[in-house]
């Protein structure tokens, strides 16, 4: 396709400024129907976590806050020389971020595919260097996002349903992600694509289209 569409502070918190885009880089994730009945689940038994739905769900391999359209076009002159192959990538394994019994994130790791993945996110921070974004000030963690506390201290993490298993699927793509707040979250809108293991990327229209469905 052409263009698709963190512990607290991340993608798809704050208010958008005037002028600048809240972005990250991230592999989208399928929908997964036995996911989606986990988060459902998930949601109903801790309203105290703020649960993601299941077409949000994406790996991110850099967050970038805040960018000027300046810097948006040369981060994508940047990310469009990368160059990997598509990849198997498989999660399992639910853990969370966060101290003192408190849990900030839920997360699922990443298993299968996590080396490929390791690069693929180098890549991505080279390309954000060579734009002349600063150094990221997180060390990369592979894993899948899929609630994160309404309390920015974190919130007691009671015992979750069994995570049922998911299918590992095929990472065809990286994509710039625009996050722009919406009535019922953050809306993940696709700035830019870059397929694997294709010569030429691809750039959408608009970084102002309809919301992605990942």
């Amino acid at each position: 396709m052409s263009g698709r569409p963190l512990p607290a502070g991340g993608e798809g918190d704050g208010e958008q400024p005037v002028g600048r885009l809240r972005a990250f880089v991230a592999v989208p994730v399928p929908p997964a129907r036995a996911l989606a009945s986990f988060l459902a689940a998930a949601r109903e038994a801790m309203p105290g976590f703020r649960w993601v739905e299941p077409q949000k769900l994406h790996v991110t391999l850099r967050f970038l806050g805040y960018l000027e359209q300046t810097m948006v076009a040369r981060l994508v002159t940047e990310l469009s020389r990368i160059r990997a192959e598509p990849f198997e990538l498989g999660v399992s394994g639910l853990g969370k971020f966060g101290g003192s019994g408190l849990a900030r994130v839920v997360w699922l790791g990443v298993g299968r595919g996590a080396q490929p993945l390791i690069e693929l996110a180098a890549q991505v921070e080279d390309a954000c260097r060579l734009a002349g974004l600063p150094p990221s000030d997180r060390q990369f963690r592979a894993h899948l996002t899929l609630a994160r506390a309404r309390d920015r201290r974190g919130a007691q993490l009671p015992e979750l349903p069994p995570v049922p298993a998911v299918e590992p699927w095929p990472v065809r793509e990286v994509v710039l992600f625009q996050s722009r707040p919406g009535a019922s979250g953050a809306n993940y809108v696709p700035v830019f694509s870059l397929p694997l293991g294709v010569a030429q990327p691809r750039t959408s229209q608009r970084a102002s289209t309809a919301p992605a469905k990942a």
